[in-house]
C-alpha cells in the first residue's frame, strides 16, 4: 500500500503544479506598452489575441491538473482494493486450514 500512496502523492503534487501554472496564466498576464521587459505571457501585439492564446494554454494546464488528480485518486483506490483482496485471501486460506 505504501508504494500506491507514494505514487498518489507524486500525482497530487503534479496536479498542484499544473493548477498553479494555469492560475498563473490568468493572473500573471501583463502587457506593458512602454517597457517590453515587463511583459508576461505576451505572444503577439493585440490583447485579445494574447487572451485567446493564454486561454488555450490555461485550459491545457487545468486539464493536466485534473488528469493528475484523477490518477492520484485512482492510485489510492486501486491500492485499497488490492490490499482488501489480499486480506480476504489470507483470511480465507486461514479458515480453510483451521
Amino acid at each position: 500500500m505504501k508504494k500506491w500512496l507514494i505514487w498518489a502523492i507524486i500525482f497530487y503534487v503534479h496536479a498542484l503544479f499544473f493548477l498553479y501554472k494555469g492560475i498563473d496564466r490568468v493572473e500573471g498576464y501583463n502587457m506593458n506598452e512602454y517597457a517590453s521587459s515587463l511583459n508576461q505571457h505576451v505572444f503577439v501585439g493585440g490583447d485579445a489575441y494574447n487572451y485567446i492564446i493564454n486561454a488555450n494554454i490555461q485550459t491545457a494546464f487545468f486539464v493536466m491538473a485534473g488528469a493528475f488528480f484523477i490518477a492520484g485518486t485512482m492510485m489510492i483506490i486501486g491500492g485499497s482494493i488490492i490490499k482488501t483482496i489480499k486480506e480476504v485471501k489470507e483470511e480465507s486460506t486461514v479458515k480453510v486450514v483451521a
